[in-house]
């Protein structure tokens, strides 16, 4: 049910225009967690609390390139409204 959401979400976003959407891909162990955030910072924010408590984490971008933590700072540059013409 999670997925068809997020869909949904990306579906509207991309539509509309009104967002950029970042998605957090967590892993520690068996157990996984997904979350949308709608700026780089906020997803920048997200994934470190998530490595903070020992979770693999990755950041897919507006672009639908994976971002790993390294990468983060990359994702700060996608959410500039200048990209968008706006």
């Amino acid at each position: 049910m999670l997925e068809w959401k997020l869909l949904v979400r990306c579906i509207w976003t991309l539509r509309t225009g009104a967002a950029v959407t970042f998605i957090v891909n967590a892993s520690k162990g068996e157990d996984t967690a997904v979350t949308v955030r709608l700026s780089g910072a906020g997803a920048i924010a997200k994934a470190r609390s998530l490595i903070d408590e020992g979770w693999q984490v990755v950041v897919t971008g507006p672009d639908g390139v994976r971002y790993h933590p390294p990468e983060f700072d990359k994702l700060l540059a996608l959410d500039s409204p200048a990209r968008f013409g706006n």
